[in-house]
């Protein structure tokens, strides 16, 4: 599938950090494949924490923490192992490292879509820093559109919807990280969401389930060893006909007003050099003048977030 995609154009047409001022480092948490990339400032010891960036992550989780209910733990779990499915599997197709019998359906209707759509993919999972080292993270998707010399950021999403805030936050963010770093390019401020799905069961509920029974509280993460982790559910059962998604979701960032969202989010950030998570949540305890302004963000934020979730 490589005629779909162009990552060495992308390389040799975007800048997605400066590396003059920042690096790329990594760890691999204990019980997991999967390493961990952050950006760190050029020129401080690995111990400093003048050399932190807040991510696009540590920022969301104040913006909008994500909460599950520990009985509802499960699907959270089987939902990341199915997205991550997808989007590994396009990641090897679009690079050309397996062969077509290895492509999922999901990849092949990703892949036809966007060919409608004049757009070939440019970068994936490419890590991005502001200029200003205000905030990084890492952008899923980037494609371009030869015909108008137009770059889109965007995302896989394998979720039941895509009306949520948090997906095009995330979005903006990228889109001003991008702006900023390329100001030659026309990258749009329309995000683009590849939203494909194939739903071949459905939970089945226990109706013998009652919360009030578990004395764990919003918030905690249940593991598969916790009795409460299936105690809401008693397995799946195959659909007679399986449910698909296979849309592009647009949304122009900058008339949603969640572009000015972003700016405003980044120029909190930057005033306040708010530099990591732990450094916003002081600024909270101990800063009334930033309590004030990041009050006003957040009555905004989560006016547009209602917005959002309550489109048809």
């Amino acid at each position: 599938m490589e005629k779909y995609s162009d990552f060495q154009f992308g390389k040799e047409n975007l800048i997605f950090y400066d590396k003059n001022k920042v690096e790329i480092h990594s760890f691999t948490p204990e019980n997991s494949k999967r390493a961990i990339r952050f950006f760190r400032k050029i020129g401080f010891d690995n111990w400093d924490k003048a050399g932190k960036i807040i991510s696009r992550y540590g920022l969301s989780s104040f913006r909008d923490p994500f909460e599950v209910e520990p009985w509802n733990q499960i699907l959270i779990d089987e939902a990341n192992k199915y997205g991550t499915l997808v989007d590994k599997n396009k990641e090897l197709a679009l690079k050309g490292l397996i062969t077509d019998d290895l492509v999922i359906k999901e990849t092949r209707m990703s892949v036809a879509k966007m060919m409608k759509h004049e757009l070939i993919w440019v970068a994936r999972g490419e890590m991005i820093c502001h200029p200003d080292l205000n905030i990084y993270g890492e952008v899923d998707e980037v494609w371009y559109h030869k015909k108008t010399d137009t770059y889109f950021v965007g995302d896989t999403k394998t979720s039941s919807s895509v009306n949520k805030m948090s997906y095009w936050y995330q979005l903006g963010i990228y889109i001003e990280i991008l702006k900023a770093l390329n100001p030659n390019k026309n990258i749009s401020s329309i995000a683009l969401i590849d939203w494909v799905k194939i739903k071949k069961e459905k939970w089945i509920y226990n109706r013998n389930f009652n919360e009030k029974n578990w004395s764990y509280t919003i918030g905690k993460n249940a593991t598969p060893l916790d009795p409460v982790y299936k105690a809401k559910w008693i397995g799946k059962e195959i659909l007679p006909i399986p449910e698909e998604k296979n849309i592009v979701v647009k949304r122009n960032l900058q008339k949603s007003n969640i572009l000015e969202q972003v700016k405003e989010d980044l120029l909190l950030l930057k005033n306040f050099e708010i530099n990591s998570v732990e450094t916003f949540s002081i600024k909270l305890q101990n800063s009334e003048v930033f309590i004030r302004q990041n009050n006003i963000l957040q009555k905004n934020y989560d006016k547009l977030k209602k917005e959002i979730e309550n489109e048809a």
